[in-house]
Parts: structure tokens; C-alpha cells; sequence
């Protein structure tokens, strides 16, 4: 059990920082006008003077000042950056609340001093992961909001840092730091404090219609003296958005609530359970903590859903464009890898690429691959022209722990070339086991430092993040550093605990998706662990962009094959074979990629600014 717990506030003003001060927070966390997740709203923030005269006020009473430096950065940002961060330093902040590991590098090259938190956009979710924040300068990690109790004590118990996790407001549906919906259908990064909150919309589903990604809002007061008995050291309030008596009255019931606790005499007090439903906005929940997110977790109704202004929108497709030339190429490519399916599609792509991908999210029965299937993969391809990379899951929770400890057992095969990682905690535990390990496109590497950071720890090469557009590729110094660009494939725009297979009877064998007002289908899959992958409509295709890649230094490109029948695969990774190696001139690869997906393919508007 935690000795003292803290009881952390949201500020968005200063009449609010004051309100939730006097209401009995311990500290306050509050963004500037730059740099965080909620960037929405211009009479929202404090500006640079604020921010020192917030530091001043707090620590007059003894209580904590955190700022928010939680966006994702690209690479014109990263100057910029530091200066702010200096100024943080100079004023005196107690922490600075973090997900762009571009910060801890820049602390290393600025020897700053105050305190690291790494931000709930990490994702943080097993213990590993929290040991190699700490080896990264964290003193303290907020942990993902999709853990249960039980997981939270096993973190605990197995690190040496502080720990943060959100007890109350507002949930998205998605796991944190991976949900890019927003981005792909607006350009509006999620991970950038941009979200036009595609989850809150309606949508179709089995022939129904409501709002099925509609997260209740989380409230966990019942639950103070657990989280403190499993060792959280900071409860944490979501709504920097929020108004002064809206927050300050909730601060109050929450506070009272921690001193039951600490007191040694906590029963749920039903007047302040009483006073905590007078201050709902939607319906609540407890989200993950005493088990997987089920139907009770989403208000489909909609019916109190705040009003947010964005709907869905007729999403473009690339269209067919006159033949032209081929101009040659200005580089060789390095590697052109392709990620399948299953080991019959092997045979189908192995004269076409380099490297094969394993994926080990196994989606449906035969999308991807176990522990025991790659063994079987292994044992029966000795053809040492090929690399042989496995990519761990996209989300690795406490509880999902073991089966990556088991990938220690493929040590024993010569003709694995390594591990494709998508977390800090298998990032570690496989560098330790002495595979050679590339990060995936999940770690969100979005700028060199936070490229370089990771290259300390043995990392060899990046998936760049999804969210890059041409214009933040071309800010890279791409030649100093192994990137890797998706140029081909479906594209999983939301992973959620919620299984909305579930919509469906058993026994039916139907494609599962969602469907907007345009009629536009999101298809998903659930994976293994029966976490939902929900994807964007039409696959990415960033065929048209491969010269201006190489020219910029990007020699190493992935097709995600994995959801593709091995004859459409082995057609697809033909086609950009031969467009990387320089093929017949006259030949209009383009128009055959086209006439592939009749369904229709998209670059994601790669043009268009991100913001």
C-alpha cells in the first residue's frame, strides 16, 4: 500500500488551477499555448508568464506544479522544443508530463534536471516497459488507463518508480497512442492533441445503428482504497477542458474520499458517491479494472454524448492517371519486405522481396502467426537469402507478459534475423536476450532524436509512424538514420480491449464492419487475445511517392500482406519488385495496382500538411 497518495488535478485556466488548489489537489497539471494534447480550444492554456506565476502560487502551499509537453513532435518542432524546455527548467516546474521520447534525448543533451513523466499516450503497460522508461530518465510513468487491478499490482511490484493512473473523466475506446483514426481520415493527429474523435461517432453495425465506440466516462472512486493497496502513488483527474466549479467540486469528493482511505477508515461513503453522480456527464464505468471492456463500458444510445462538431466525410480514393514514362529511379532501395499471412504465402512472395514478416497479432484463425507457428516457419525455410524478422503484438499488457518471455526460445534458429518491437518492455527483454531488434511502426518515432534515443539501446532501424506525411519525411535527416516507410497495405486505425465481435451471433461467419453515414466500411478483426483491430476503409498505397522516397535517402520499404490472399500478395509485391528494380518503362504499374483493388486505395492525402 502506498504511505501517501497523491491526488493530481487538470487545469486549463487560471480560475481553475486556483479552484482545484483550494478543493484539496496536491498538484496540478496545466499545458502552454504549445507543444500539448489540448491544443483545441485558443481561450484554453496558460502562456509562458502563467506558467511561472502557477510555479509561484503552488509552491507557496506546499503543492506540485506538472506541465504537459505530451504531443508527438516532428522534426522543424525539435529546436524549438528545447528552448521551451529550458524554460520549464528555469521556472522550476516539479515535472514535465511527456510522450515523444525526443525529450528524454534532448534531457540528455541539455543535462536538464527536472523530474520525467511519461505521459498515458505511451501506452505504458507491463513492467518491462516501465524499467526501460526508468533506464530512459523516467521517474515516474502514468500507466495505460486499460489495466485491471490485478496487473497494476504485478507492474508495481516488479519496478522501482512511481506511478500515476487515471481515476476519473474521460476514455477513449482505443488504446492509448495507437489509435490513428483521426489522422488518417482528417490529417487531425490524435497523438498531436488534434483528435476530431471519429469514436464518438455514430455508426452501423450488424445491421444496427448506435454509437458502438462510444467509451462511458471512467470513475473509479469506489475503487481508492484498491488502487492504493495495489500501489498507486498518484490518482489522477482527467479534464483540462473542464470548467472551475465542475472540477473543484469533483476534486472535493475525490479528496475526501483519498483521507478516508489514509485515515484507515474508508467505506464507500454514499454521499459522496451521491455528490459524484450529481457531477456525471455521461454514463460511467470502470473501464478495464476488474475485467475486459464489455457492452456495460459504451453508451451505444449516444443519448449523453456532449456535442462535438465533426461528422464523417466522403474519404478519397486515388484515381487513375494518364501513363507516362517511368523515370528511373535516383537510388537502389536496400530491402523491400513483405509481411504475410500464413506459411503457405510464403512460396507465393519469396522471389518478389528480401524479407519476411511474421506478425505475431494473429488475426481471425490464420492471420498471422503463434509461437508455434513460427517454429514450424523456421524449421521449414533454410533459405538463408532471406532475412526472417518477427514482429511482437502492438499491445503488450502485464498480463500478455508471458508469452513474450517465451520468444526466448527461438534463439536456437540461425536463420531468424530478428524482432520487429512495437513496446518499450519487449524492446528491452529481447535486446537482453541477445536478438538484434528494429522498432516498429507503433513505438510512433516521428523525429530523429527520438530515433537516436533508441539506437543507444541497441535498436537498428525505424518503421516510421503511420502519421508522417511526404512534407515531415522530407524534415528527416533520413540518410543518417535506417528508416523504414509502410508503402503498401491495410491500415489499423484503432485497437481496442472492446470486442465488437460480439454484435455478432457465434455461429455467424460474416466479414465483420462498422459502417459510417457515407457507407463507407471500417472492417475489423479481433486478434488472439480478442482485442478488436478496426481499420481504415481503403488500404494505403504510397506507390506514387517511391522515387521521392529514395531521393530522400529511404532505401527500406514494408507491404503489410498480412490480411491478403497469397495469389492478390504475390501479384502486389510483384508489381513494386519490379517498379524498385527499375522495370520496363512503358509498363504502368500504376494502373495494375488500380485494377488489384478494385475497392479503391488511398495515400492519406500523403500531400496534405499533418497537424
Amino acid at each position: 500500500m502506498s504511505e501517501v497518495i497523491e491526488l493530481l488535478a487538470p487545469a486549463g485556466r487560471w480560475d481553475v488551477l486556483e479552484s482545484v488548489a483550494k478543493a484539496g489537489a496536491d498538484a496540478v497539471y496545466i499545458g502552454g499555448k504549445k507543444f500539448n494534447m489540448r491544443l483545441l480550444k485558443g481561450d484554453y492554456n496558460f502562456t509562458d508568464d502563467e506558467i511561472i506565476k502557477a510555479a509561484s502560487y503552488l509552491q507557496e502551499q506546499n503543492k506540485k506544479l506538472y506541465v504537459t509537453v505530451n504531443n508527438l513532435y516532428f522534426e522543424q518542432e525539435l529546436a524549438e522544443l528545447a528552448e521551451y524546455l529550458l524554460f520549464l527548467e528555469e521556472v522550476g516546474v516539479d515535472a514535465i508530463i511527456a510522450q515523444d521520447l525526443s525529450l528524454a534525448n534532448i534531457y540528455q543533451e541539455l543535462k536538464l534536471k527536472t523530474p520525467l513523466h511519461a505521459s498515458v499516450q505511451a501506452g505504458i503497460a507491463n513492467s518491462s516497459e516501465v524499467n526501460f522508461y526508468e533506464k530512459l530518465g523516467f521517474s515516474r510513468v502514468i500507466l495505460s488507463k486499460n489495466l485491471s487491478l490485478v496487473e497494476i499490482k504485478s507492474i508495481k511490484d516488479n519496478i522501482n518508480i512511481g506511478i500515476e493512473y487515471f481515476a476519473h473523466g474521460d476514455m477513449c475506446i482505443s488504446h492509448a497512442g495507437q489509435c490513428y483514426m483521426s489522422s488518417f481520415v482528417a490529417g487531425a493527429s490524435g497523438n498531436r492533441g488534434r483528435c476530431i474523435k471519429p469514436c464518438r461517432w455514430p455508426y452501423t453495425l450488424n445491421g444496427k445503428e448506435g454509437y458502438f465506440l462510444a467509451h462511458k466516462d471512467l470513475a473509479l472512486f469506489p475503487f481508492i482504497k484498491d488502487l492504493v493497496d495495489v500501489g498507486v502513488n498518484s490518482l489522477k483527474i482527467e479534464g483540462r477542458m473542464r470548467e472551475a466549479d465542475y472540477l473543484s467540486s469533483l476534486i472535493a469528493v475525490y479528496r475526501a474520499g483519498i483521507d478516508e482511505v489514509l485515515a484507515g477508515d474508508y467505506t464507500p461513503n454514499e454521499k459522496l458517491l451521491t455528490d459524484l453522480g450529481k457531477l456525471k456527464i455521461r454514463d460511467v464505468s470502470i473501464a478495464s479494472l476488474n475485467s475486459k471492456l464489455d457492452k456495460d463500458a459504451v453508451d451505444i444510445t449516444g443519448e449523453k454524448e456532449p456535442f462535438f462538431p465533426t461528422k464523417p466525410r466522403k474519404l478519397e480514393v486515388l484515381k487513375p492517371k494518364v501513363q507516362v514514362e517511368n523515370a528511373k529511379l535516383s537510388n537502389k532501395y536496400q530491402e523491400l519486405a513483405v509481411k504475410i499471412a500464413n506459411k503457405s504465402a510464403y512460396d507465393f512472395v519469396k522471389d518478389y522481396c528480401d524479407t519476411i514478416i511474421l506478425s505475431l497479432d494473429k488475426l481471425g484463425e490464420d492471420l498471422g502467426f503463434n509461437i508455434e507457428e513460427v517454429k514450424d516457419f523456421l524449421e521449414g525455410v533454410t533459405d538463408d537469402k532471406f532475412n526472417i524478422k518477427i514482429e511482437t503484438p502492438r499491445i503488450v499488457t502485464q498480463k500478455d507478459w508471458p508469452e513474450i518471455i517465451k520468444l526466448a526460445e527461438l534463439k536456437k534458429y540461425p536463420n531468424l534475423t530478428g524482432f520487429i518491437v512495437n513496446d518499450g518492455g519487449s524492446l528491452d527483454y529481447l535486446v537482453k536476450e541477445g536478438f538484434r531488434v528494429w522498432g516498429g511502426s507503433s513505438l510512433n518515432i516521428t523525429n530523429s532524436k527520438a530515433a537516436n534515443l533508441l539506437a543507444q539501446h541497441s535498436v537498428l532501424g525505424f518503421t516510421l509512424s503511420p502519421e508522417l506525411k511526404l512534407e515531415n519525411i522530407k524534415n528527416l535527416n533520413a540518410k543518417d538514420n535506417n528508416y523504414e516507410v509502410i508503402i503498401h497495405g491495410p491500415m489499423a486505425g484503432i485497437i481496442t480491449d472492446y470486442n465488437l465481435g460480439n454484435f455478432y451471433a457465434n455461429d455467424e461467419k460474416v466479414n465483420y464492419y462498422l459502417a459510417d453515414n457515407f457507407a463507407q466500411s471500417y472492417k475489423f478483426l479481433l486478434d488472439s487475445q480478442f482485442r478488436t483491430h478496426i481499420f481504415y476503409p481503403y488500404d494505403l498505397c504510397l506507390y506514387d511517392y517511391l522515387g521521392e522516397f529514395l531521393s530522400l535517402g529511404i532505401k527500406r520499404f514494408r507491404i503489410e500482406g498480412h490480411l491478403y490472399t497469397k495469389e492478390i500478395l504475390a501479384k502486389l509485391t510483384d508489381i513494386y519488385k519490379q517498379r524498385l528494380d527499375d522495370g520496363d518503362k512503358n509498363i504502368d504499374y500504376r494502373a495494375q495496382l488500380l485494377k488489384l483493388f478494385p475497392e479503391g486505395l488511398t495515400d492519406l492525402s500523403y500531400t496534405r500538411p499533418n497537424i
